[in-house]
């Protein structure tokens, strides 16, 4: 599967701005049921591995690299979790409950885009073909259409060909789109404290636009390739790692 590049974006001069607070609560929920599903998908793939040698199929070497698949997964997974958090601030920010219940898992949009789908499965090449795409934001969400009661008027919203670049694109434009003084009116006492969930610096406290802006950045950060400040390889590396490994495997066999 081609990867994704996160700088190649598509036309998004039919999508209306973010305009009501209505419009960018439910993109924050979709933001939210990701991350809640993409945790939920890496610690599914990481406990599907072998212990150790003891379970056979596996030499010494080979259970080590997979221990380090497995600590990788569930670090990734955490990160999710994180996000989730981070997304239940803003939320707050702007009086919105947190989206904390898992909905069934996110399906693609069309037919076109079922490498993107998010199902619970084993350790495969597949899902790490996947994951990759995800983490580059490069992976297309489906959604219902937004239909919000805005001012007695309808407004119409379609989210379901949306990249992940392109939904969290919409969020952060929400938050610079509408009066701060009116986008936020949550109690600052709601928010989430990171010293309870053991998340230190690591959880931005979301009362104005500033702060919004710097709670994106958190999850998506800057720049091509780049997810919460650091380079984007965890999935690559392990597909790579995978691969070679099968490649020997079947080395092993031929000259056998």
């Amino acid at each position: 599967m081609s990867q994704t590049n996160p700088d190649s974006r598509l036309d998004r001069s039919h999508i209306a701005p973010v305009t009501s607070r209505e419009e960018l609560i439910y993109l924050l929920s979709r933001a939210a049921e990701l991350e809640h599903s993409l945790a939920c998908i890496c610690l599914f793939a990481a406990y599907s591995l072998k212990n150790d040698v003891s379970e056979g199929g596996l030499t010494g070497i080979q259970a080590d690299m997979v221990l380090g698949w497995r600590l990788r997964l569930t670090s990734r997974a955490v990160d999710r979790m994180r996000y989730l958090a981070q997304i239940s601030n803003l939320l707050t920010a702007i009086g919105a409950l947190p989206v904390i219940a898992r909905p069934a898992l996110l399906k693609p949009a069309s037919t076109a885009s079922l490498d993107y789908r998010l199902t619970l499965e084993p350790f495969s090449q597949q899902l790490l073909d996947r994951l990759v795409t995800y983490e580059q934001l490069g992976a297309t969400i489906a959604g219902p259409v937004l239909a919000a009661q805005v001012s007695g008027e309808q407004q119409n919203s379609r989210v379901d060909s949306l990249t992940i670049s392109d939904l969290y694109d919409r969020i952060a434009g929400g938050f610079g789109g509408m009066p701060a003084e009116e986008l936020f009116i949550g109690p600052k006492e709601a928010q989430a404290n990171p010293q309870i969930l053991n998340l230190g610096d690591q959880l931005v406290t979301v009362v104005d636009l500033e702060s919004a802006h710097a709670a994106l950045a958190t999850i998506i950060g800057t720049g091509e390739g780049v997810v919460n400040g650091s380079a984007v390889g965890v999935f690559s590396t392990i597909r790579i790692e995978y691969l070679s490994a099968l490649e020997d495997a079947r080395q092993i066999t031929r000259s056998a």
